[in-house]
């Protein structure tokens, strides 16, 4: 059986880093897409082609922590928040109301990773690698708002989550 206090506290973290996508922002903190952001480079990598055609990308680049991850130009009106050692990528909905996650990358210490496993289900994360003693998780929600054209849109973008996850690593 499961310890209650384990349930909890896996459930208050899990919100905690996920949060409550319907939830509304705080005008005061609402987090835009910068016209350029210094964490970001684009280039154009010969390597990265689709249909033949070479493919322009974006290395993003995460401060705390120094990995980098290669995301489409499409995404370009992503919004992307660094917090503590959590980097979230949100998908641009023009319902402002809509805080709609695409996924998150998260570093935890192993210990913690351990712990988490050992009591039970971790959710939708899943492992990148193992550094120096923690480990590098990403997470897709479980869970979205959209409608429409935007869930067309976001659905797409979800395809692209495998491609960007493997390009990860360390500065």
């Amino acid at each position: 059986m499961i310890n209650w206090k384990s349930v909890a506290i896996i459930g208050i973290v899990s919100l905690g880093l996920m949060g409550c996508n319907a939830a509304q922002e705080d005008p005061t903190t609402e987090v835009e897409a910068p016209e350029t952001n210094q964490n970001e480079q684009v280039t154009t990598d010969k390597n990265k082609e689709q249909n033949g055609i070479s493919q322009e990308i974006r290395t993003y680049v995460n401060q705390t922590d120094a990995w980098m991850v290669e995301v489409p130009t499409k995404w370009n009106d992503v919004h992307i928040v660094e917090s503590g050692r959590m980097t979230e990528f949100i998908f641009p909905s023009d319902n402002p109301e809509y805080k709609q996650s695409l996924f998150w990358i998260n570093a935890i210490s192993e210990e913690e990773w351990e712990k988490a496993r050992a009591e039970g289900p971790t959710g939708s994360a899943k492992e990148i690698t193992l550094k120096n003693g923690d480990v590098y998780l990403y997470y897709t929600p479980l869970d979205q708002v959209l409608e429409g054209d935007e869930l067309k849109r976001y659905e797409e973008m979800m395809k692209d989550i495998p491609k960007i996850i493997e390009s990860f690593k360390f500065e």
